[in-house]
């Protein structure tokens, strides 16, 4: 776990951090969660420099898959989304928030996005959920660091099956 450069400007949060500048680099990191049969969906910011890494969830013998855009160390659609809002919102009761995340790395973001697999149907109980750089098939590994946190599961269907 790594502490600073997280997109909330809080230098205490703790995110994972892998960096590695070997081509070959391979990482997966995984979680599992008992949960009632249902839908679901699964957010988290994360960031990276390179092409296929992304966030996965697996359950059922089915695999679910979402890419982390390629901002690297600038930009990023959390920056993004606060610079627009901050822009729009005056009055907003957030815009201290939304002033930090707008002035991180010098006003130019840390390349941080949400995240997001949606429809993930769970009908065994069993969610394995986690991020890794070569997580979208057809895609090469051309990175050297992956950043992720923050994970979020919702359930977005209020039926049970």
């Amino acid at each position: 776990m790594k502490k600073g450069e997280h997109f909330s400007g809080d230098d205490s949060k703790k995110y994972i951090d892998v960096k590695s500048d070997h081509p070959g680099m391979d990482f997966a990191i995984e979680q599992s969660i008992k949960l009632p049969p249902g839908t679901y969906r699964i957010i988290a910011a994360a960031r990276t420099d390179g092409n296929s890494a992304g966030i996965f969830a697996i359950t059922g013998g089915k695999r679910y898959s979402a890419a982390i855009p390629n901002y690297g160390n600038k930009g990023g659609e959390i920056w993004l989304d606060a610079m627009g809002r901050l822009r729009t919102d005056s009055v907003n009761s957030n815009r201290y928030t939304l002033e930090v995340i707008c002035n991180e790395n010098e006003g130019r973001g840390h390349g941080w996005s949400y995240v997001t697999i949606n429809d993930i149907v769970v009908k065994d109980s069993l969610l394995r959920y986690g991020a890794a750089n070569k997580a979208i098939e057809g895609e090469v590994w051309n990175g050297s660091y992956l950043c992720v946190g923050d994970f979020r599961i919702e359930r977005i269907d209020n039926k049970k099956k």
